[in-house]
């Protein structure tokens, strides 16, 4: 049984049988006897309440009460807990489940460790896709007085930003590789928080892997790292577990990965291999310490909106400027016109979303590879099913084809259902039954006018608005599927934009406003 520790005066006293074991480890300790009973006590700071739990004993982070919690609200309990646990492990896993506000526990974790000067600079290694809606704004909103920079751009522009003293710098997945030895560089930068790190999965990927674990385990620079991601193993593969384990605690785990293949899976013919039995233990030794909390945690909480920018590709790019220059385009020798104001607005989201209808109604497909990254991002990050929305039936198909597990295919997909006004009530009572009930489909791609009053899809715990519409009342009706008494889990609204323009738009929605000025407002602007 563990002894009852308690805080009394900063202190920790602790009543034990033998204080040798605590004097040997802790000179300073102080000793005195009531009754029968010894107690030792130590000033409550972060080396003494780390080397504590690594003797088994459950001692707080002085984080707990010696930190003034920044921003605007207080944590709530499994942020709390989480921000501690980070504080009480230089090296660890966070696998709390997506919208349990993981960010900010990072985040306030690591500005408790810079006022104790435990830290002195943090690196955020994240998708391109969180860079600004999710820790630029954290920490724009909630840590006024710290000071950041994304690292984003060309190298030079990289390079730039680096050189400057900030507190906190923000990358992307991939531009570890392009600034990778002037980060090594850097012994100022002695945390590492590195946001979805089941995307390092694969441990020989010169672009992404390889960059970041010379930055955090190479040239004798001995850094923090806490790796988060709700999905350790997304694709239920007890092999992803390999790339994360060397990067974040690679004392974990001293064999090859061939070796650690060979453990977890079971080679079924030439092409197959699947999970063995008792593998989900070798995959959890592999990523300790580590902690986890469910999205019931957090199930009472108002629907969280989720903003995530999709950089255009260089053909979204391209027909975009052509048609607020000209308002037509050609795509693959067809025309594509815009006859008037309304028209415009439509032909533009059509192309942000990467599918266009052509002046002889033809479907005209443009790469959209950027948008539909950060779709899977969301969809993959998510426990439960998920509904996608999108405002034209063209959009619908293509998307659902590209999220679709393809045959052999090594890539993540899932089971996709399309909604949309040529579904029949009989098809679609089916689609939704399942979808309710069954494991299948684990998706719906849908027209969100077709998504009826009343209709119960408390299955799905995140709606994605993949493109904005101009109808309030159908926006309105369209995120309420979701949320019910029947749903037991915390429910989010996911807004992919590409632009400034696609954001008021969606403001609009959110905020009621009539659609007609705010589109007359865009035109006159001169963008969407």
């Amino acid at each position: 049984m563990l002894p009852q520790i308690k805080l009394i005066n900063d202190h920790l006293v602790i009543p034990v049988k033998h204080p040798g074991k605590l004097r040997t480890l802790f000179p300073f300790v102080k000793e005195a006897r009531v009754g029968e009973q010894i107690y030792c006590a130590l000033p409550h700071t972060l080396d003494v309440a780390k080397v504590l739990n690594n003797l088994g004993l459950k001692v707080p982070s002085p984080i707990r009460t010696k930190y003034r919690w920044s921003g605007n609200f207080a944590p709530r309990w499994y942020q709390t807990d989480t921000a501690e646990f980070f504080t009480l492990n230089n090296r660890c896993h966070c696998h709390n489940a997506p919208r349990t506000g993981k960010t900010l526990s990072a985040l306030w974790g690591s500005d408790y460790l810079r006022k104790t000067k435990e830290v002195r600079r943090v690196l955020i290694v994240a998708p391109l896709s969180t860079l600004w809606d999710v820790w630029e704004q954290n920490i724009f909103e909630h840590f006024p007085m710290r000071t950041f920079a994304v690292l984003h751009g060309s190298r030079e522009k990289r390079l730039k930003l680096l050189a400057q003293p900030h507190d906190y710098y923000i990358i992307n997945h991939h531009g570890v590789g392009i600034i990778e030895k002037e980060l090594r560089k850097r012994t100022d930068i002695d945390l590492v928080i590195v946001d979805e790190v089941a995307e390092f999965f694969n441990c020989k990927t010169s672009t992404m892997w390889k960059p970041l674990n010379e930055v955090l385990n190479r040239h004798g620079i001995l850094r923090r790292a806490w790796g988060m991601t709700g999905t350790p193993t997304p694709e239920g593969r007890p092999t992803d577990a390999f790339g994360q384990c060397k990067l974040i605690t690679p004392e974990n785990y001293s064999r090859h990965f061939t070796a650690f293949k060979r453990e977890t899976m079971l080679q079924v013919n030439t092409f197959r291999w699947v999970p063995r039995r008792g593998s989900e233990q070798i995959v959890h030794k592999a990523l300790q310490p580590a902690i986890r909390f469910e999205r019931s945690v957090c199930s009472d909480m108002e629907p969280c909106l989720i903003e995530r920018r999709a950089e255009l590709s260089a053909e979204q790019t391209k027909h975009y400027k052509a048609l607020l220059r000209a308002a037509a385009t050609e795509i693959q020798g067809s025309a594509v016109t815009a006859v008037n104001a309304a028209v415009l607005i439509s032909k533009l989201i059509q192309t942000v979303c990467g599918v266009i209808y052509g002046a002889d109604k033809s479907i005209l497909k443009i790469d959209f590879g950027p948008r539909l990254k950060v779709l899977k991002e969301l969809i993959a990050q998510n426990n439960e099913k998920v509904i996608v929305f999108a405002p034209f039936t063209g959009v619908l198909h293509t998307l659902a084809d590209a999220l679709q597990q393809k045959p052999n295919s090594e890539t993540q997909g899932w089971s996709v259902a399309v909604v949309e006004g040529d579904t029949t009530p009989k098809k679609r009572t089916e689609i939704f039954r399942a979808f309710r009930s069954a494991k299948d489909p684990h998706v719906i791609v849908a027209h969100p006018q077709c998504m009826a009053h009343g209709l119960d899809l408390t299955a799905a715990s995140l709606i994605v608005w993949y493109a904005p519409i101009y109808a309030n009342k159908i926006y309105e009706q369209a995120c309420a599927r979701i949320d019910g008494s029947r749903q037991e889990a915390k429910i989010d609204i996911a807004h992919i934009y590409a632009c400034p323009e696609e954001r008021k738009i969606y403001n609009a929605l959110r905020d009621k406003k009539k659609m007609q000025d705010v589109v007359l407002n865009l035109i006159r602007g001169g963008g969407l």
